[in-house]
């Protein structure tokens, strides 16, 4: 059984969406523990070990996460993939 203590992660994205700065080209646009990354990933290919995956699988497991209103919590922005 694997924890993680993600309130300081949910606090500082619910400041961040409150404080938003666009600083250059880049911007955050999500932050998300690896706890929840390790259970989407036991969902989906039955296995919790997230860095196993290719990178594609990670991309399309973290769009469908940000662009997902059941994970807006880890959102920064307003922005979507």
């Amino acid at each position: 059984k694997s924890t993680q203590d993600t309130n300081n992660i949910l606090k500082q994205n619910k400041w961040s969406q409150n404080n938003q700065e666009q600083k250059g080209d880049l911007q955050r646009i999500a932050q998300i523990p690896l706890i929840a990354l390790q259970i989407k990933t036991k969902e989906l290919f039955g296995h919790s070990n997230w860095h196993q995956l290719h990178k594609d699988d990670q991309r399309s497991l973290i769009k469908r996460m940000i662009n997902s209103n059941e994970f807006q919590n880890f959102r920064v922005g307003d922005k979507r993939l």
